[in-house]
């Protein structure tokens, strides 16, 4: 098909009467002004956008789209893997605090806290996540989720009691569940339909590449340095957010279309794929504010079918990997090993039990 030269106000009528917003005199300001950017937003693409006839799913990027993409993804990337030191630690400070001969020396109650007490505080953060990302955008939730992890780390690697120690856990747990949840989004928003299954799987191989990279460093050095060294990757993910977009789906949802244009174009590659994609943003957003839909309340959102079944089917799933052990075997690893009398240096037991429990996951 032949290319389509969009004339001056075409963009407006793009926004066709069952998708324009409902505009009444009872709206606020708010929703006026919102309105107006998306209109000055149209009119000043208009005389220069020249759109390929749209054929869903057919929005590929430039070369240099991909690998925009593919970049960014690898920031994402690092601080998953730096979210997998925490899983990992206690697999390497159990053993060696055991046998301390300071009052950081542990039994197995206090042990088992250590390794614990990790799990219990990353739900907290994923709760919080939610909002958080929706109100300042995906990418500087990851970005602050960065804070709290080389704050828990610095903790863990000055604690001279058990107390603080724990504390250190609980803000590293904390961190890792703020990220997870949003680190998902933003992959998920910045690729490419036929790039995005594979781009939204890569964290968790990150996430585990991480565990193993901790049990490794634990294998030659004490773990106080292993906590030290475990702020890198952290604080190297945060600077390479730096110079990554925000998500356009975010952007223009807070109707921030040119900045949503930008970000659009520089992961695209593509200036018209860019418009075209973000045009079905645009028209999927009135639609949902048309249908009264877009302000529906968190309970009202969840009982919808749609939404219901998957969510039950996901938590069941990650209740039933959860109880089969498969993070016991990741905390206890060396002791797993050394109690089955196993006959393998520490070190390639933990390599082993790492392997065998992500292939699990």
């Amino acid at each position: 098909m032949k290319d389509k030269k969009i004339s001056d106000g075409a963009h407006e009528s793009m926004l066709t009467d069952d998708i324009k917003p409902q505009i009444t005199s009872k709206n606020s300001s708010k929703e006026d002004d919102e309105y107006e950017a998306l209109q000055s937003f149209l009119r000043s693409i208009s005389s220069t956008a020249t759109l390929p006839p749209y054929v869903k799913g057919e929005t590929y990027s430039s070369v240099r789209g991909v690998l925009n993409q593919c970049l960014i993804t690898c920031a994402v990337l690092i601080l998953a893997a730096g979210a997998g030191h925490p899983i990992g630690f206690s697999a390497v400070a159990l053993p060696q605090l055991r046998t301390e001969n300071t009052t950081m020396k542990i039994d197995d109650e206090m042990g088992s806290w250590i390794a614990s007490i990790h799990s219990a505080a990353t739900p907290l953060g994923s709760m919080l996540s939610g909002p958080i990302m929706e109100a300042i955008g995906r990418r500087r939730t990851l970005q602050m989720c960065v804070l709290p992890l080389i704050v828990g780390w610095v903790i863990i690697g000055t604690a001279v009691h058990h107390a603080v120690l724990l504390l250190g856990r609980i803000a590293c747990g904390f961190a890792v569940g703020i990220m997870a949840a949003p680190s998902q989004v933003y992959l998920g928003e910045i690729s490419e339909p036929r790039l995005r299954g594979l781009l939204i799987g890569t964290p968790f191989v990150a996430y585990s590449l991480g565990v193993l990279y901790v049990y490794a460093l634990g294998g030659a050095l004490p773990w106080r340095v292993v906590a030290y060294l475990s702020i890198l990757l952290p604080v190297l993910a945060f600077i390479a957010l730096c110079f990554s977009p925000e998500s356009p789906t975010w952007l223009a949802r807070r109707g921030r279309f040119h900045d949503a244009m930008a970000a659009m174009s520089r992961l695209r590659g593509n200036p018209e794929i860019a418009q075209r994609e973000l045009h079905e943003l645009i028209s999927a957003r009135e639609k949902e504010k048309a249908r009264g839909e877009e302000h529906l309340r968190f309970f009202a959102t969840v009982r919808r079918a749609p939404v219901m079944k998957p969510l039950l089917l996901i938590n069941a799933f990650n209740i039933l990997q959860i109880l089969s052990g498969s993070y016991v075997v990741i905390f206890y690893a060396v002791d797993i090993v050394k109690d089955a009398g196993g006959s393998l240096e520490s070190n390639v037991s933990k390599i082993i039990c790492n392997r065998y429990s992500k292939t699990l996951q």
